[in-house]
């Protein structure tokens, strides 16, 4: 890939982080977490190529961290972060000496949580987008009939 590729690329990816809503960067960050722990599970991975993709996963998972809203989320909100903690002290530990069994852990958890995550999200929006889309035709009906309404008793009243 040339220099002008490449740049076009990382301004593609930029852009589109950028634009994403709030729950596609979550979904974004888990699933690059995960990558980059597969990437460092990588049997053939030289030890800096190691070292490089357990620290972005754990720039991933801090951003997670830093993401959580402890007023909306409640509970919720305070026992992902204990996980996120409890992932980000676990890839401290497989940054200090390569051991894939932790790696391992970490995906058991990172993996789950995603999908969840994503269904939960896929539904939330099912059940939002139909609600939002019957209102806004609602709304559009409404103010049509009011307009015919006002156009029939107008042309009563001239009657």
């Amino acid at each position: 890939m040339n220099m002008f590729e490449q740049n076009s690329l990382q301004s593609y990816q930029k852009m589109n982080i950028e634009s994403a809503r709030k729950e596609k960067l979550v979904s974004m960050l888990l699933e690059g977490a995960i990558k980059f722990i597969l990437l460092a599970r990588n049997k053939d991975a030289d030890v800096w190529a190691y070292r490089l993709n357990v620290l972005k996963a754990e720039s991933m998972l801090l951003e997670l961290v830093g993401s959580l809203n402890h007023d909306k989320g409640g509970e919720i909100a305070v026992s992902l972060h204990k996980l996120y903690l409890y992932i980000i002290d676990k890839l401290s530990i497989a940054l200090e000496d390569k051991r894939p069994e932790i790696l391992e852990e970490i995906l058991t958890l990172l993996v789950p949580l995603k999908d969840t995550w994503n269904e939960a999200m896929r539904r939330h929006f099912e059940e939002t987008v139909p609600a939002a889309a019957a209102t806004a035709v609602a709304a559009t009906a409404a103010s049509a009939y009011g307009a015919a309404g006002r156009k029939q008793v107008a042309f009563n009243y001239r009657a």
